[in-house]
């Protein structure tokens, strides 16, 4: 905790207290410690202005049937100290206090006023991507909601764009603000709408804790992006694709080639071949021919011209 002292415009000297919800405080009167007393109580002031709600005191008497139920078991009076020790803070705790101290030998009484400050942490936003859509003219659409709980006192909930404002455009669908029954904390969240033309980060803030970046409109350029994409891919397939008919028209041409060059070997084969042995054997045809025919070459062997 920390006390400040102020002066209010009554001329009063306060001391400025300030805790955390779920902590504790200390409430010290200002008075001479030589100085004996027989009773010390704390009173909150009420929305009337009047300081009557019993926080926790001592006196001759017991006070403890006086006491205010919200403050019974989260108070408690040091005599020696003439303090009023407060745990478990709650939002409503914040407010006026106000210490009585009545010595023992003079009728005075010694007050001291406190103003007690409450605040509790908001937790970091969670940003969510509600939906994305197009919106026309290139633009695209996104609703985010952003929440955050626990916090005090009750803050408002701020966006921050880090690209250009100029392209993104920003209008709020509607927020929602509830206070917890026994704490008094806030829980916050705010449904907005961006327009955007490019990829784009945003932030939310509220109470000093800020969200993580979030990037939002890349669906958008991913869509256009992944439709490139298939195109390339339908272009790189074709060429493919006539690749492959190419080398195989390619490859039944030479079979086809080569088939018809085994044919004509086997046709140059029975033809041509024979034509040798005829050329080497003296052969003059390659028709049958007749026992007569062989002896007449026969006798061919022995012309004296050969």
């Amino acid at each position: 905790t920390r006390n400040v002292l102020t002066l209010l415009l009554t001329g009063e000297l306060t001391t400025e207290v300030r805790g955390k919800v779920g902590g504790a405080v200390q409430l010290t009167c200002r008075y001479d410690h030589l100085l004996p007393v027989k009773g010390v109580y704390f009173q909150k002031k009420n929305l009337s202005g009047l300081y009557e709600l019993l926080v926790n005191g001592f006196y001759t008497n017991s006070v403890k049937d006086y006491l205010h139920d919200e403050y019974k078991h989260r108070t408690r009076v040091n005599r020696t100290e003439r303090s009023l020790d407060f745990w478990n803070l709650k939002a409503s705790d914040e407010g006026h206090y106000k210490c009585f101290l009545m010595p023992q030998d003079t009728l005075k009484d010694y007050d001291t006023i406190f103003h007690l400050t409450i605040t509790a942490d908001y937790s970091i936003p969670t940003v969510t991507v509600q939906e994305c859509s197009d919106h026309g003219e290139g633009a695209l659409s996104c609703e985010l909601c952003c929440s955050s709980f626990g916090g005090y006192p009750l803050a408002n909930l701020s966006w921050t764009v880090l690209e250009d404002s100029n392209d993104v455009l920003l209008q709020e669908v509607g927020s929602v603000s509830t206070a917890d029954k026994h704490s008094g904390v806030w829980n916050v969240s705010q449904i907005v709408r961006f327009n955007c033309t490019q990829p784009t980060t945003v932030s939310c803030s509220v109470g000093g804790a800020v969200s993580p970046l979030l990037s939002i409109c890349e669906r958008f350029w991913a869509k256009y992006t992944e439709k490139a994409f298939s195109y390339l891919t339908q272009v790189w397939a074709a060429r493919w694709r006539c690749e492959q008919h190419c080398r195989l028209t390619a490859r039944r041409s030479f079979v086809q080639f080569i088939s018809r060059a085994i044919r004509v070997l086997s046709v140059w084969s029975l033809h041509v071949l024979p034509v040798s042995v005829w050329l080497s054997s003296r052969f003059s045809s390659f028709l049958p021919q007749s026992k007569d025919m062989q002896s007449g070459q026969l006798d061919m062997l022995n012309c004296p011209w050969v």
